[in-house]
């Protein structure tokens, strides 16, 4: 996998400290032997693996007690990247073919070196360096010297290493003094993944500590030096040994513990061996229900466990726990924030009840991988194509979504073999096992995306349900269904067995990922940073929870609900009885994918870090309580998603009282304190312009009446109904009387004394008009393109489209006060989870404030580009919320409690896709509800018991019950 001077990596972190419980992951693995002493010692030459020399001199010596702190560097914690050279020392490359950076020593692998052998020496020395795994090494101090020493750990044959030192004069031939000190053989023991899964032994423990004891001896020489009667340590193994000696002797006395019998491991030597042997049993990786490295080794050393080392060794327990040096505490396992090369850009995984799956999206030639999750190692990789996007399992096969063949494929767990490859007629997005059937969504721009079903056992396509939505994520619930739609921040609910729609939801802004707790759907809407949960009976949002930034992947492990954020590249952990947010870590990386084992939890990053973390929690937060089987739902009204009807309690908990066909195509209404009045602008149609009058209590048509030019919009000032456009109408309500009283002036308010609207081609005037004769009183150049206006008595705001902005106007003085910029940030943002990558949308900065309202307290602005509506402080203009509403908002409304806002869900003229009206709570700027409307809602009014829309290409209006 080394691919040229770096090979990009996927690896299995486990992440520690505040998120995660430390102490390695599980895994098996084999042993070897105890090295030769001089594979175990230290030395200041760089020639060979000779006796240490000590830096100890007749100086005073250091201490810790008395040094300053050292300078932290800012040092990259490393990724485990496998190189093919050396980036300086040109002497090591050829020998050695791969090269892993450690916090700036090198690890280094000859070309018969398994690259899984390289990674977890890696691993270990890393986490010897690092041992808590937060990135930062522990010691910088004892660092710093290894690094500037040029300390590697070779990973090579015995055979290799004496060609090395033949040809290089000893290693002295090799620039920079390159420093050696032990080696890692590949006939040695290795347990890859670590000694408490493999239940044998890892050399790597011994050898990798030797090489940083260096580091320890000449950073704290009166504390760790290794030159006879000048240190703490040399005190404690004089007292392990039973005496002070220079030299091995023929007999210890019988009451040490410490018996090392090398004839040519002289006392520095010793002391490297016994600092070994310490810390060993400090951290546990001696402990017998480990391995049995302890009860093998009773001849040099009898102390397993940290308890035994206490009672007694207290002279080395005292200088390991109680003096403040940062020594490891936990047993490596090689698997440093879990790392395993794996591919290029994960995309998905899935688990099949032994094994996790992993596919790269771009590359061929590794596309499925297989790892075995409790040693965290590869079992085996399938070349099966490129451009795979999702995952299942069925329970025997895995089924893979092909982008690059637009199908479905099967695939043996055993053999990696494609059984069966499934047209899919369109590209596949994602895939879930129902408990009989696989679904996939597949994406069609032209019509809107699908749910394609296919049984496993024959291979066939039983089921496809068209739908006009983008979907995204999918969930089974044990009986249903769910599936996310950011095109229109829903989620719909399937019932498998009869393939049909039977609930559609409003969640959140941009709703991307689902999971099912046992109890409740939990959804993560991307755009507004929030997490819906949903009771799957009732079809309701009963919590809305505010979370990170770009909240996307989201599982549940049996206790909690784990959550990743894309742009903070972060990852949570919710209670969800309480909502309450658990803990946060940090992922360093853009995620794809979550799924949990059984055990841990795993997320995979994607090409800039390239890696699969392993989350571990062993913390149980209470059972969660199941749904009771008999209040679950027996068969659900299916819902067509393109058919006109109603809104029912299956839909939501709002629903349309009437529809009235007003046979004409209404583009804007008004209501009079009586009646409702509807504006048809006759630019559809044949039809000439007309203005409509209807009870609200009968839904009866009262009266129509033509008009003249090209209305726009209708209003009603306590007295009259105006009519803007080319030609301002005024129609007296009782008598119906119209009449034409001035010319272009349209977008009209009433502010309370005067009608106020915009004229000219672009609407760059703004008209006060007296509300008794229709008069122009006043005209103010305000700007280029003035669309919609609102009035609190006091000032006018108007937005202005093509600028991204709001001009706030001096009703009394007639002047303008301000104009402040509306600069959405979010939502507006586009995450491609093939590529990794959050992109601004195309008009980022050009968001269109549409339609405003004012509500009492706050302006409300809908926006064109980015499909949102903002809430603005009118005392200093700040944008205190962004809500993404769907396609197209169209028009504002305020029935004293609510925000009601239509969206028109249209891309051109003639659209046959219904639109709907959203409910949104201004205490909690969450919206509620949704209602599906006719097509192209246009306008809406608010009665005092009902809200009125007019549905443009329809001919109908709506009566919507808030």
């Amino acid at each position: 996998m080394v691919k040229g001077v770096a090979t990009s990596i996927i690896t299995i972190a486990i992440l520690m400290s505040s998120l995660v419980a430390c102490g390695g992951s599980e895994i098996n693995q084999v042993d070897g032997g105890p090295q030769s002493a001089s594979n175990d010692l230290d030395s200041e030459s760089t020639t060979t693996d000779a006796e240490p020399e000590s830096t100890t001199t007749d100086a005073e010596p250091e201490s810790i007690t008395t040094d300053a702190d050292p300078e932290t560097k800012d040092i990259e914690a490393p990724d485990l990247t496998i190189m093919s050279k050396h980036p300086t020392i040109t002497c090591l490359n050829g020998v050695f073919d791969k090269f892993v950076n450690v916090f700036g020593m090198y690890v280094m692998g000859t070309p018969e070196a398994p690259e899984s052998f390289v990674n977890h020496s890696a691993g270990v020395l890393a986490q010897y360096l690092d041992n808590d795994e937060d990135g930062n090494v522990d010691n910088q101090k004892v660092l710093d010297f290894l690094v500037e020493a040029n300390r590697v750990v070779p990973l090579w044959s015995q055979s290799d290493s004496e060609s090395f030192y033949e040809e290089t004069d000893g290693g002295a031939l090799c620039e920079e003094r390159v420093s050696f000190g032990a080696s890692m053989f590949l006939d040695d023991k290795w347990a890859l993944g670590g000694i408490k899964a493999a239940g044998d032994w890892d050399t790597n423990l011994e050898e990798i500590w030797h090489i940083i004891t260096w580091g320890w001896d000449h950073a704290y020489p009166v504390d760790f030096g290794v030159m006879r009667g000048n240190s703490q340590i040399g005190e404690a193994m004089d007292a392990a040994r039973g005496g002070q000696l220079q030299n091995p002797p023929e007999t210890y006395p019988e009451e040490a513990w410490y018996k090392y019998y090398d004839p040519t491991c002289e006392y520095a030597c010793q002391i490297y061996e016994y600092f070994y042997w310490i810390l060993m049993a400090n951290i546990g990786a001696l402990d017998p229900q480990y391995t049995d490295k302890c009860e093998s080794s009773k001849d040099e050393w009898h102390i397993c466990t940290k308890e035994e080392l206490q009672q007694i060794d207290p002279k080395a327990y005292d200088l390991l726990n109680n003096q403040g040096f940062e020594l490891p505490t936990q047993i490596p396992n090689g698997l440093y924030r879990g790392i395993v090369p794996v591919g290029d850009n994960p995309v998905a995984m899935t688990f099949d009840g032994s094994h996790l799956w992993v596919i790269d999206y771009y590359s061929a030639d590794e596309s499925l991988v297989k790892i075995d999750p409790n040693k965290g190692t590869i079992s085996d990789v399938f070349p099966i194509g490129s451009r795979l996007i999702a995952l299942g399992f069925d329970g025997q096969s895995i089924w893979v979504a092909n982008r690059e063949n637009n199908s479905a494929m099967k695939i043996d767990t055993q053999s990696g073999q494609i059984l069966k490859e499934i047209d899919l007629g369109n590209e596949p997005s994602d895939m879930v096992f129902d408990g009989e059937n696989i679904w996939v969504s597949v994406s069609d721009p032209r019509s809107g995306d699908s749910l394609i079903k296919i049984n496993p056992s024959t291979n066939q396509i039983t089921g496809t349900i068209e739908t006009d939505r983008n979907l995204s994520g999918m969930v089974f619930d044990g009986r249903n269904m769910w599936v996310a739609n950011a095109s229109d921040n829903t989620v719909l609910k399937v019932d498998t067995s009869r393939d049909v729609i039977t609930a559609i939801v409003y969640v959140g802004g941009g709703p991307t990922h689902l999971t099912f707790d046992g109890t409740n759907i939990w959804v993560t809407n991307y755009d507004d940073d929030t997490i819906s949960k949903v009771d799957p009976t009732s079809h309701k949002v009963i919590d809305v929870i505010q979370v990170g930034n770009g909240p996307t992947e989201i599982a549940f492990d049996g206790n909690s609900i784990w959550v990743v954020y894309l742009e903070d590249q972060t990852v949570s952990r919710i209670n969800p009885k309480t909502n309450e947010i658990i803990k946060v870590a940090s992922l360093n990386g853009f995620t794809n994918a979550m799924v949990f084992d059984g055990n841990n939890m795993w997320v995979s990053n994607g090409p800039e870090k390239g890696t699969v973390v392993k989350l571990i929690s062993n913390e149980s937060l209470g059972e969660i309580s199941r749904p009771n089987s008999d209040q679950l739902d027996t068969e659900e009204l299916a819902i067509d998603l393109n058919a006109q009807t109603e809104c029912s309690e299956t839909l939501v908990s709002d629903c349309v009282a009437a529809i009235i066909n007003t046979g004409k195509n209404p583009s804007d209404i008004a209501f009079d304190g009586q009646n409702i009045w509807v504006l048809d602008n006759g630019l559809i149609g044949n039809n000439g312009p007309t203005i409509t009058k209807i009870n609200p209590d009968t839904n009866e048509i009262l009266f129509t009446d033509e008009l003249e030019g090209s209305p726009s919009d209708v209003i009603y000032d306590g007295l009259n109904i105006w009519i803007g456009g080319s030609i301002l109408h005024k129609v007296n309500p009782s008598s119906n009387i119209v009449d034409v009283v001035a010319t272009e002036v349209g977008n009209l308010v009433f502010d309370g004394e005067h009608i106020w609207g915009v004229k000219g081609w672009h609407g760059q005037e703004l008209v006060k008009i007296n509300s008794v004769t229709g008069s122009v009183l006043s005209t103010l150049d305000v700007g280029m393109d003035l669309y919609g206006i609102a009035s609190n008595g006091n000032y006018l705001w108007v937005s202005q489209p093509f600028d991204d902005s709001i001009t706030k106007i001096d009703i009394a003085d007639n002047k303008v006060v301000d104009t402040f910029p509306i600069k959405i940030d979010k939502p507006g943002k586009v995450y491609d989870w093939v590529s990794n990558t959050v992109f601004d949308y195309p008009y980022y900065e050009e968001t269109r404030p549409w339609e405003v309202k004012f509500d009492g307290r706050y302006l409300w602005v809908a926006h064109l580009n980015n499909a949102s509506i903002s809430k603005i402080d009118i005392t200093n203009n700040q944008v205190l919320a962004s809500i993404s509403i769907g396609d197209y908002p169209q028009d504002i409304e305020f029935d004293g409690s609510y925000i009601w806002v239509v969206n028109c869900v249209c891309n051109g003229v003639g659209e046959s896709i219904p639109g709907n009206i959203l409910k949104i709570d201004p205490s909690i700027d969450r919206v509620v509800a949704i209602i599906t409307l006719g097509r192209s809602p246009e306008d809406l009014v608010f009665d005092g018991s009902h809200l009125w829309v007019a549905n443009q290409y329809d001919d109908s209006i709506s009566k919507v019950i808030p």
